[in-house]
């Protein structure tokens, strides 16, 4: 194992990537990349993780947010539970720690929005603590390296990866470790075609030697996302838009929608769009929900009673400073007086 690991770590000191959070070893940083990063590819992640760091530079900062605003920082992110739990868990370390990240593992378990990767990620990283980081690339890595062949969504499957993992990580230097996985496993051990090639590892890998590479990790089946169907109103008057503030719970919740109805089929939505002024429909995806959308400009609002929401008008110039959703962005810039608004 040693010999896996010196190759792995030689790669990483020669070809590591330059990343703003790997300046030091601060875990409030390392913290917000790998929450940014959980759905996010890194060059995508960058800019946003400075926008959010230049908005709250500390702990302290963040903690002392309102959602709302967080929720702005955010945006464009999607996954915006992340964002709600990542206030709790700066409210948690402040009120709780004294805005100092507890250093033991379990502790950082027990913070919300704080699951078994993202502990281990900050406790090698930050501290030099021996655990494995399991992502989606180092659970690639070690599932070809080691040719496991049990999905790692059973709990027998992933035991056998933190058995494996805790093994394969090095004792010595784990943080690095850690991130020298995430980085081959950007860049060279891809999912779909991996450069086995170009690998510092590749006369380890066991999966290699019987040409399985491409058959792990194994995966299963993914649900079949949720079909959604809404109808939004883009309803404009005296230089501003109506907009409803989210505050039921769901994916969309404390963020600012137009105001909308939801049937329970395709055949109804396109029913009730017959005679008005529609401008934008399609398909929004997300990881478990297609959302048939259909967005109507008019200058009313379709059995505005029946929706049971809150108006609230908000100047067009003011629109993007609000926390909205991306699928609102986009209805918003194809709305055809978009460009025209001060």
């Amino acid at each position: 194992m040693a010999s896996i690991q010196h190759s792995i770590l030689y790669w990483f000191d020669e070809n590591k990537r330059d990343l703003p959070w790997r300046e030091s070893k601060n875990p409030y940083s390392v913290w917000i990349s790998e929450i940014i990063l959980q759905q996010t590819r890194v060059e995508q992640g960058k800019p946003y993780y400075d926008r959010f760091m230049n908005r709250f530079p500390s702990v302290f900062d963040l903690a002392n947010a309102d959602e709302e605003d967080v929720l702005l920082a955010w945006k464009g992110l999607g996954y915006y539970t992340r964002a709600r739990n990542i206030l709790k868990c700066a409210k948690t370390i402040v009120g709780e720690y004294g805005g100092s990240f507890p250093k033991e593992r379990e502790e950082l378990l027990n913070l919300p929005g704080i699951g078994e990767y993202t502990a281990a990620a900050i406790a090698s990283i930050c501290w030099d603590q021996p655990y494995i980081a399991l992502d989606g690339n180092i659970i690639r890595i070690v599932s070809r390296v080691f040719n496991i062949d049990s999905p790692f969504s059973y709990s027998s499957g992933k035991a056998i990866f933190k058995t494996m993992g805790q093994e394969f990580v090095s004792k010595d230097r784990p943080g690095d470790f850690n991130q020298a996985l995430m980085d081959l496993g950007a860049s060279i051990c891809l999912p779909k075609s991996p450069r086995c090639d170009q690998c510092p590892i590749l006369g380890f890998c066991e999966a290699k030697k019987i040409n399985k590479q491409h058959e792990r990790p194994v995966k299963l089946a993914k649900r079949k996302p949720i079909n959604r169907f809404l109808l939004f109103f883009v309803h404009y008057k005296n230089k501003k838009l109506a907009l409803i503030k989210q505050e039921n719970s769901g994916i969309w919740k404390n963020l600012y929608l137009f105001p909308h109805v939801e049937y329970p089929s395709e055949h109804q939505l396109l029913e009730a769009k017959e005679g008005l002024d529609s401008f934008v429909s399609g398909i929004h995806l997300l990881s478990h929900q297609r959302i048939h959308y259909v967005a109507i400009k008019g200058e009313r609002l379709k059995k505005q009673e029946d929706m049971q929401q809150e108006l609230v008008w908000v100047p067009v110039k003011d629109i993007e400073n609000l926390p909205i959703p991306r699928l609102m962005a986009h209805i918003f810039e194809v709305w055809p007086n978009a460009k025209t608004q001060d």
